[in-house]
This record gives structure tokens, sequence and C-alpha cells, in this order.
């Protein structure tokens, strides 16, 4: 059964000019389907809509009023987490970069990449080092905000995090989608 984008979810949840376009909410809905565990790294409405279609995993929020709002809107549109959920993870630093304070031990073929925010120090390489162990070979990555020149990510990396992650992790592009400023990508873990 392919899950779709809710528009009730949409409308309620507002923050139009920060949520994620339907082709991004379908597509990551499409993939998070077919995965055993989904990592969200950052939280919004794409996490009521991975809720919503019942996948199991966890959207990491460094802001806790933020979290707390997107676990408001759920509770308000009647949204049942069931096996997937928002956790409150602070950003700590790890030298070259922030990355979220969580560690787990389960393995994710499915990543939704739409945090930390860009403007952080590393901005948001710290997923590949961070979670390397966590990640299934052959997981997807759905890296939104695709852009090739983000100063935060230069000053920190001397390059692009999906330039960085192809050079040190082997990290494959698959299709890059949309028009810039605001295209998304899908990446592949090879091993």
């Amino acid at each position: 059964m392919e899950f779709m984008a809710d528009q009730d979810i949409k409308e309620a949840f507002g923050n139009s000019s920060w949520t994620a376009d339907d082709r991004y909410r379908n597509m990551m809905l499409h993939y998070a389907h077919a995965a055993d565990n989904v990592l969200e790294c950052g939280s919004g409405l794409t996490s009521l809509d991975l809720a919503r279609a019942g996948v199991s995993g966890v959207a990491l929020e460094s802001a806790a009023d933020w979290a707390g709002f997107v676990e408001g809107v759920a509770a308000g549109m009647k949204v049942e987490w069931f096996d997937f959920k928002v956790i409150h993870a602070p950003l700590r630093d790890f030298g070259l970069y922030e990355w979220y304070n969580f560690e787990t031990g389960r393995i994710y073929d499915f990543v939704v990449c739409d945090g930390p925010p860009r403007y952080g120090k590393g901005a948001r390489y710290g997923l590949m080092p961070r979670m390397i162990d966590n990640l299934a070979p052959g997981a997807f990555i759905l890296f939104d905000d695709f852009d090739e020149d983000v100063p935060e990510e230069r000053d920190a990396l001397g390059t692009t995090v999906v330039s960085a992650w192809q050079a040190l992790f082997g990290i494959t592009i698959e299709k890059i989608y949309g028009d810039k400023p605001h295209r998304f990508a899908l990446l592949q873990v090879p091993w």
C-alpha cells in the first residue's frame, strides 16, 4: 500500500514557509514505508507524516520547544505515534561539527536528513561520523536543502556536506530533485 502525504496535516501544521513540499513528503513516505527503521534528523510536518504512516523509527530534534510544538500538533490532529517518536536531543560539540546527543543500538535503513540547521557548526555533516555504525548497508538518505554552496559547511569542512560524505564515506548521489535553491537529493550508503 502506497502512503501519500495528507493535506489536512499540512494545513493544521501551519509554518508554510518551512514545511516540506508534497513531492518531498511523498518520496519520503515511499522510502519510509519500505524501511524497517527510519531515522529523521530534525522534526516537523514530516514527523507527523511518518507517524501517521505507522513506520518504526525516531525523529531527533535539537530544540525542546519545537519538539513540543510537533507533539502538540500531533495531539491536536489525533496522530498516534505507534513505533515512531520525536526525541529532544540537544546538539553536542564534536570539534569539527555539532550533532545530536543521541546514542542507539538500532540499525536504520532510511534517513530523512533535514537537521541539524544548516547554519550550525558543520551543518549536517555529523550524520555519517556519528551514525555510521547504525546505518544498514544500502541505506537511503533523503537530504533536504541540497545546495551547492553553504558558507557554514565550507567554513567547517572546506566543502559541502555531501561532497565530504562522498569523499570520506563513499556516499553516492542517486538523484537530485527540484530547482535551486530548493533542491533535495536521494543519497545511498554503499556498504
